[in-house]
């Protein structure tokens, strides 16, 4: 197997699957952090929105000897009078230009901004009042006008004002609240960070995405490739998608079923199990079963997650008053009266479940019931707990003839994946294989694409 810890080039490939696959699977929340984010804005820049209004003027300053034209060339000293524009917003921040405004006002303070605009190669500028009251804005402009030619004068003599857009009362905020700009900004800078997430969860996730990457990561053979088969679900329907009641999956298991045949050396005791939950380590052991029932073989599948029995409840059968547990604590119960018949070649031996967590398989007991089972079916599954989650599977290893290992697609990391496959060589386990489970119909760059020749699909169509 290859070592996990070796550096390795990031597959930009994969990590754009990885953040499309997040993206289909947290667009919702992304959408609700926009709808967060958009909320706060509009309540941030509602709360925090303060109306502004803004009065103007428009005029030209000379030295008052020549025209009122400011393109006269009988200006007394036009370079003077441009200079006084050019220098007016520097004379708008004196003190002595503060102490006549506020004089005139009759305040101690001014409530507004006073900013200039100068047309270049001209005397014509723009003066204009930024202030919380549209009265103060207004009464502003008219002292900047009238204070002006009292310090101006030390720049130029006899200074005038001569107005071509005379100032007016403001009536309406210069900087009217939008709400639809809040919220776009919001729900925008929302949908980036979702988007950053998703990217960073995508860099850093490491699982498996494709055969060529299962067979590197674990040096085993991929024995079978099952498609992601969907179907309609009922309420209170926990049954898993077996090959009874979804055609779609008997080419792959049959396929599956045609490899488990040709192995060398003993395969009566099949043991099938995951790195984690939800990968569909039952799935693949139930349709296997079926499989090999169909073709003549009788088969049983033992229920070996003793804290989760579930497998009669999903063959839509009733769970058995004595499971694996019973039969492993009373050493005269025969396992044969514990079956659950499914089909003339298929029965269960699945009870209730296992309260008590510190209890552990008995190894003599199970040596026993697998004994009994041999003699009377072809093969005997077990279905067992995730490697990862429930020690007991390792020690069921050693009871099976071989081991298939099922892996789904971007759910348990590599490292989960690795850490596992290599604690059960150390253990001795007769790892066989693995199964890629739920692969999304035709990918190409799963190894495979699913039609087989039918007139039916593999996928969403099914």
């Amino acid at each position: 197997m290859s070592s996990e810890n070796e550096t390795k080039p990031i597959d930009l490939f994969h990590v754009l699957r990885q953040f499309v696959r997040a993206l289909k699977r947290f667009w919702l929340p992304v959408l609700v952090l926009a709808a967060i984010l958009a909320a706060v804005s509009f309540l941030r820049d509602y709360r925090s929105y303060r109306p502004m209004y803004e009065a103007k003027a428009q005029f030209t300053v000379s030295s008052g000897y020549g025209a009122d034209d400011i393109f006269a060339s009988t200006y007394y000293d036009n370079a003077a009078a441009e200079a006084l524009a050019k220098a007016f917003p520097y004379l708008l921040r004196t003190e002595l230009m503060q102490d006549l405004m506020r004089q005139q006002l009759g305040t101690p303070y001014i409530n507004g901004t006073v900013t200039s605009q100068a047309v270049a190669n001209t005397n014509l500028f723009t003066l204009t009042v930024r202030s919380s009251s549209p009265e103060d804005a207004y009464n502003i402009l008219r002292a900047a006008i009238d204070c002006w030619p009292q310090v101006a004068v030390y720049m130029v003599d006899n200074p005038q004002v001569i107005i071509r857009r005379a100032p007016t009362m403001p009536t309406e905020p210069s900087n009217a609240f939008s709400w639809k700009r809040s919220v776009l900004k919001g729900g925008v800078v929302g949908v980036g960070v979702g988007l950053a997430l998703l990217l960073v969860l995508a860099l850093f996730t490491r699982t498996v995405s494709s055969v060529d990457q299962l067979k590197e990561l674990v040096n085993l053979p991929v024995l079978g490739v099952v498609p992601r088969a969907r179907r309609k679900k009922r309420r209170n329907d926990r049954a898993f998608v077996l090959l009874s009641n979804m055609p779609a999956l008997r080419e792959p298991f049959r396929g599956l079923k045609l490899k488990v045949d040709k192995l060398e050396g003993s395969k009566q005791v099949l043991l099938v199990t995951s790195t984690v939950s939800g990968e569909g380590k039952t799935t693949v052991a139930a349709n296997l079963a079926l499989a090999l029932a169909a073709d003549g073989s009788r088969v049983v599948l033992v229920d070996g997650d003793l804290r989760s029995q579930s497998v009669a409840e999903r063959f839509g059968k009733a769970p058995g008053r004595r499971g694996l547990m019973a039969c492993m604590k009373d050493p005269d119960l025969s396992v044969t009266e514990c079956l659950i018949p499914v089909s003339d070649n298929l029965s269960l031996l699945s009870g209730p479940s296992v309260t008590d967590l510190r209890y552990s398989i008995d190894a003599k007991a199970m040596r026993r019931i697998l004994a009994e089972l041999t003699e009377k079916f072809d093969y005997v599954i077990l279905d067992t707990a995730p490697c990862a989650m429930v020690p007991d599977t390792a020690l069921q290893c050693h009871f099976a003839d071989r081991v298939l290992y099922v892996v789904k697609p971007d759910c348990a990391s590599r490292n989960q994946i690795y850490n596992t496959v290599s604690d059960l060589y150390d253990r001795g386990a007769p790892l066989t294989g693995t199964v890629l489970n739920d692969v999304p119909a035709g990918q190409n760059h799963y190894g495979y694409k699913y039609g087989y020749g039918y007139k039916y699909g593999y996928g969403r169509g099914e």
